[in-house]
């Protein structure tokens, strides 16, 4: 009926600090390091919090030497956008 995965995305979407890392992705890729600092928590809790946003689509990375960059998938939102504006037609 709808995109399967929409339970990954509303579910990943369902915690402030991914919500946070979205929102400074959408400004341009950036390390781990600089999303991590921004937080208050311990590195592995926020590493975590990445592989949600990974696993769900709406994120990607690349490793180059020990740097570790994220960005926002260009089309990540899309599944969900569809069924919101469903949802507003009906």
């Amino acid at each position: 009926m709808f995109e399967p995965s929409l339970d990954l995305y509303f579910s990943a979407l369902g915690h402030p600090i991914r919500r946070l890392v979205l929102a400074r992705l959408a400004r341009g890729p950036a390390s781990v390091t600089e999303l991590a600092a921004a937080h208050s928590i311990a590195l592995p809790s926020f590493l975590a919090h990445l592989k949600k946003l990974e696993t769900a689509g709406l994120n990607s990375s690349l490793i180059t030497g020990r740097t570790r960059t994220c960005a926002l998938t260009p089309t990540a939102f899309t599944p969900a956008q569809d069924w919101l504006d469903q949802q507003r037609q009906i």
